[in-house]
């Protein structure tokens, strides 16, 4: 299991699609990377870290990656 595809699975229903949004326009990624990223087939690059951990503490989650 991958980080994110851990993160993401333990993000309550109520945050799941707002977050989805918030991670798609942040990263500026497609549906279908996200869907990799969430179904564990990749995990994001170094380079998306950053945003993805501003998204998670937005919401009250621990930061998923470590800088």
């Amino acid at each position: 299991m991958t980080k994110f595809e851990e993160f993401f699975g333990n993000v309550r229903d109520k945050h799941t699609e707002s977050m989805r949004n918030d991670i798609l326009t942040e990263c500026g990624i497609s549906v279908q990377s996200f869907r990799n990223w969430r179904k564990g087939t990749f995990e994001p690059a170094g380079q998306w870290w950053s945003q993805i951990n501003a998204i998670a503490e937005k919401y009250g989650y621990p930061k998923p990656y470590t800088l």
